[in-house]
This record gives C-alpha cells, structure tokens and sequence, in this order.
C-alpha cells in the first residue's frame, strides 16, 4: 500500500472515530454502535477463519478466529443488556456480568492459542464450536436465568470489587498473552506480530478504563469502548491478512517447499546410488573372493589362514549389513510419516543394547566402548530413535578409531536437559570435513582399517533428533578424536 493510500485510510478510520465521539453525547446510541462495530468484526473474523480454514496455516490466528463468534456473542448480549435498553427490564445491569465474561473468554482465548502453535496442532474446529457453546450456554444461564452470577455494578456504589479484581485478572492474562507472543514472535510475519502486538496493548488499555469508570455513562466509559474498537479492528487485520491477502502465498510457498523436499531427495538418490555403486562393490567382491578361495582350497588351508580368512569375511559380512541397514532407515524415514513415542528411557539400558549389538566388531578392533556414571541417567526419547542415533554414532566412532583405543560416553546434566558426549581417539576430522557435515550430501569416507560406509549414518542421526526434540554438535581435532555431543529435553 503506497503512502497517498495510507494516508486516505488513516482519514477514513478517523472520520470514524470522530463521528463515534459526536454520539458519545447520545451515550446509548453511541455505545450500541460501538459494540456493533465489534460485534460485526468478530462474526466476520469467524466467517473468514471458518471459509480459510483449510489454508490458514497459522494455528495462532486459526484458533482465535473461531472463538471471536462466541465473544460476539456476550458482546451482543452486552449491548441488549445495557441500562436504558429496556430488553431486560427485571435487572439493570446484566451488561457489566456479560461484558466480563465476554472479556474473560476473550483473553483467555489469546492466550490459549499459544498452547495450539507451540504444539503445531491445528484444533478440531467442531470441537472448539462445542465447548465454547456449553460454556456460553452454562454463564447465560447463570446470568440471565438463575440469576447467581456475582453482581458487578450496583446503582449509586458503581462498580463492585469482584468487576474491578475480575478485570485486573483480565488484564494480568492479556500481559500473559504478550509475553506468549513474544516468546513466539518468530511464528508471525513482522506486520501481522506488530499488529497482534498492539491490539493486546489497546485491549489492557481498554480493561484499564474499563476498571476505573464511577458510572456507565462516564468519560473513561467511552473511552474504554474507543480502545476497544481499536483492538478489535487490528486483530481483525490479522485474521484478514492471513486469511484472505495470504493464503495464495501460503499455498505457493508449500508447494515451493514441496518442490525443494523433491529436489532434495532426488539429489540424494542420485548420490545414493553412486556411493552404493561403489561401496557395494567392495564388500561383495570380498566376500566372493574369500568364500571362493576358501572353496577352492579348504583342504589344504591352515587353520589360522582359514581363521583369518572368516574373520575377514565377518567384516566384509558387518559392512554390507550397515550399508543395507542404513538404506532401509534413510528410506523409511524420508518416505514414511514416522510415528514416535517420547518416553522416559534410561540411556544405559539403551548404550548396554547398542554394545552387544556391535560386540564383535568392537572386540575385532579391540576397542572398549566405556560408559561413566550414566547408571542413573534418564531422559524423553523414543527408544528405537535412540537405539538408532547410539548405534549410528558408536558404529561411526569405531570405524574412525585405531586398535587398541576406546570410545567414552559421560553426560552433563544442565537441568533442563541431559547432554550426552560420545568421544573416540581416533583419526578426528579437519576443519573442512567437520564443516561439510553441516549440508545434507551424501559421503562417505574411508575408516581406519579401510571400512566402507553410506555416508547416510548423518542424515539419519539428524532426523530422528530432530524427532525427539534433541540437538547436536560436534567437536573434532584431526589426529586427536571426535567427540559428539547430543542434548536431550528431560521432560516432554
């Protein structure tokens, strides 16, 4: 939008409000625009959430997008309610008990929404039209039928200490609210933040009027209903923003991430291939040239060249099993939906199973793998997740190793989180090699004693962290060993 459009917006809303302030002298007719003007900008910021639900991808805006219809709602109610109406004449002030409640479900909303972005979930839509029905339904009857509700204006007192307190709670859960935005600031393009950002300022601005007026029809009263007017109008941007103006783009950039996933994959089969044309090969050619001497000549071999020759031939065995392993996992992980479940996991238990797996090739090379003080050691993960990344990473720590070394694993626990270090003495890697680790190529380099690999054991290692909510980094001197370092959350 160019500044001369602006600036004939920025006229237009202030006619608006100008015109509001003229009829603030006719109180009733002034506040029944007001309200109106809310009432209709939340039906249509359901309507637009509602007809763009299946595009909004933001959870945030999507959630509270529902919730506005019932805060229209009280809002309504409000305004019927209001002294002079007349639409309930057996109570004068069923206005201030609606209009707490419909700023309750409002704010309370706001700050709910964070708990549906932080947890990527996008709510049932149907069932959020439910509770918020029966809620609805249970606080009109408590109002308007039962009559039990807690009285917040009386005539000549003004407003009681339960309206003041309740609006103090209301205000505390709107500094909630900012503080949920905040901490998800990164989850909302720059103007749609700013714009949520300020509407939560001008709604505590509002409550804040709203806290000291003496009677109805008084000056900070009117106020309160022109902060108000703002606050909504700017959520609403929101909502319009995201719903309408952006869908097309939402929809563009998921086709365009699709498009890179594609390409991504395509690339990695192509390197895939190439590696497993080469690495493939060597196994197998030893494995036939050794199982084809050891026909030829089984009679007349020594045992200890025989001996020899089956070890070599477990090693060249060992290879290809961690190659098609390593296929099989990268295939399931890039073409499957994994499903995880995050449990509480004693990570000894987990380091004991990946030791006997790896039993004979450790003991080929001589090496001890060392587990320090992690007997009583826990954290949330899924265990075949980690039974992967350990053996992944220890398989990787011994094929870098020398004979005769070890392969030591310690852990710190940094309150939060456990963090587990997984350090060899073996060849390391240099500065260039650690920094190509970073990028999703597939390759694979040669280990001590010529072992051969996929390269994949990375990619996957990344994946299934990334699943478990876990992080790593890694620390190597060439000539001096590797050291991994895996940190974990220790509660869900």
């Amino acid at each position: 939008m160019n500044s001369k459009n602006i600036l004939l917006m920025i006229l237009f809303y202030s006619s608006i409000l100008f015109a509001l302030w003229l009829l603030s002298s006719h109180y009733l007719l002034f506040h029944a625009y007001a309200e109106g003007f809310s009432i209709v900008i939340a039906i249509v910021m359901f309507i637009i959430t509602w007809n763009s639900r299946h595009v909004i991808d933001n959870y945030y805006l999507y959630f509270i997008g529902l919730t506005y219809l019932f805060v229209a709602n009280f809002d309504f109610l409000h305004t019927l309610g209001y002294s002079g109406m007349n639409v309930f004449p057996d109570y004068d002030f069923y206005a201030n008990q609606l209009w707490v409640v419909g700023r309750f479900m409002e704010s309370i909303s706001l700050l709910l929404g964070f708990y549906f972005l932080k947890r990527k979930k996008r709510v049932n839509a149907i069932w959020v039209m439910v509770i918020y029905a029966i809620i609805s339904t249970i606080f009109i009857l408590l109002i308007l039928v039962f009559k039990v509700f807690p009285e917040c204006f009386i005539e000549g007192v003004g407003q009681t200490p339960f309206k003041i307190v309740s609006e103090l709670i209301i205000i505390g859960i709107l500094s909630l609210a900012i503080v949920g935005l905040y901490k998800n600031k990164d989850r909302f393009p720059k103007a749609i933040l700013y714009s949520l950002l300020l509407s939560f300022i001008v709604t505590i601005i509002s409550e804040l009027f709203f806290t000291i007026y003496i009677h109805n029809y008084g000056i900070s009263n009117i106020l309160g209903h022109f902060a108000k007017i703002v606050s909504f109008y700017l959520i609403y941007r929101s909502i319009i923003k995201t719903g309408i103006n952006e869908p097309y783009q939402v929809i563009f950039n998921n086709l365009n991430e699709k498009k890179m996933e594609l390409q991504r994959l395509n690339e990695e089969k192509t390197q895939l291939f190439s590696v497993l044309a080469h690495d493939l090969r060597n196994p197998f050619n030893g494995l036939l040239n050794l199982s084809q001497i050891i026909y030829d000549e089984y009679d007349e071999l020594p045992p200890e060249e025989l001996k020899t020759f089956i070890k070599d031939i477990y090693v060249s065995s060992r290879s290809l099993f961690t190659i098609t392993d390593n296929l099989l996992e990268w295939s399931r992980i890039n073409l499957e939906n994994l499903n995880i479940k995050r449990e509480r996991v004693r990570l000894l238990e987990i380091i004991q199973k990946t030791q006997e797996m790896l039993k004979l090739p450790l003991e080929s090379k001589r090496i001890k793998l060392v587990p320090m003080g992690l007997e009583d050691v826990t954290l949330m993960a899924d265990k075949q997740s980690l039974f992967i990344i350990f053996r992944n990473i220890i398989s990787n720590a011994m094929k870098f190793s020398f004979e005769n070394s070890r392969i030591e694993i310690t852990h710190n626990d940094l309150g939060q989180e456990v963090q587990i270090e997984i350090k060899d003495y073996g060849i390391g890697m240099t500065k260039h090699k650690l920094k190509s680790l970073s990028n999703s190529l597939i390759t694979s380099t040669p280990g001590t004693q010529h072992e051969t690999g996929t390269g994949l054991g990375i990619n996957i290692i990344k994946k299934h962290l990334e699943l478990n909510q876990g992080k790593m980094t890694i620390k190597s001197v060439e000539n001096e060993g590797t050291t991994v370092v895996l940190s974990f959350p220790k509660k869900l």
